[in-house]
């Protein structure tokens, strides 16, 4: 899923195993979400601008990888994974960004970059 422009809102729920959900946001204050349950998911959110907001939860799953990047300043993350064998991976460049990562279960790598 694509937006351009501000104020947009992006849902993706899955349930099942080996869905992909790829959210693209360019823009100020644009709001992703993205629900997933199940095995060997992965979920992408990548959003440019400012005052964006964009949430992930991973339920039980295998391998499930989850990233989001924000390019511009006051962008906030928030992601948490329960289950086992998860990969967070988070990485933001401007200012004022904050990154929140939980995760529950055996095996889990978080990264967060922020520049």
């Amino acid at each position: 899923m694509t937006q351009n422009g501000d104020r947009n809102a992006a849902n993706a729920a899955q349930t099942g195993d080996n869905n992909v959900a790829t959210i693209s946001q360019t823009g100020s204050s644009n709001n992703a979400n993205s629900l997933q349950q199940g095995g060997n998911n992965t979920t992408g959110i990548i959003q440019n601008g400012s005052d964006n907001n964009a949430n992930v939860h991973a339920g039980y799953a295998y391998t499930s990888t989850t990233g989001s990047a924000g390019d511009s300043n006051n962008n906030d993350l928030t992601l948490a994974q329960n289950g086992f064998n998860n990969i967070a991976d988070i990485g933001s460049v401007g200012d004022n960004n904050s990154a929140s990562v939980t995760q529950n279960g055996n095996g889990n790598v978080a990264s967060v970059q922020q520049q």
